[in-house]
């Protein structure tokens, strides 16, 4: 998996790390609709990528919903996505824990993690509006090279 490297292609390319710029960037169209069950999928209509997110988050998790849909637009993952979620939970689960980690790593750069430093896993989960698992996650790309002395490592 190449998470890291594929959402600082996105990043460094459109020169930004809000996901909304992203998609709008890559003619992803963002629709807002009432889901159930459901954050966010992302469904392509005649070739074009269309992310849909429930109308009920806010706005930190609206952000993540549509970088972890982008991450899937990344990874491919679209395809015949419904019918994969029915027959192929392993493959699925491959799937979400790499949109996961495209996600986190659009959302916080290395940058941020040194900026930081000092802070704890649960401090970072609380700026950044994610929870602990994606922090532990972003932090299993950092770039230790960067820097040898934060506490959360």
């Amino acid at each position: 998996m190449h998470a890291k490297e594929n959402a600082e292609a996105l990043v460094t390319h459109f020169k930004t790390r809000d996901p909304h710029k992203l998609a709008n960037a890559i003619g992803c169209k963002i629709v807002y609709k009432e889901f159930s069950d459901l954050n966010g999928t992302l469904l392509s209509i005649n070739g074009a990528p269309i992310i849909m997110v429930s109308n009920k988050l806010p706005m930190h998790q609206e952000k993540y919903v549509i970088a972890h849909e982008l991450g899937h637009l990344i990874g491919k993952h679209y395809e015949n996505a419904f019918q994969l979620m029915k027959e192929n939970k392993p493959r699925v689960r491959k799937f979400e824990n790499e949109a996961d980690a495209i996600a986190v790593c659009i959302i916080i750069s290395d940058e941020s993690l040194i900026e930081y430093k000092e802070l704890t896993i649960q401090e970072l989960a609380s700026i950044f509006g994610l929870d602990q698992k994606l922090i532990e996650l972003r932090l299993k790309f950092f770039d230790k090279s960067l820097y040898d002395n934060i506490a959360y490592m």
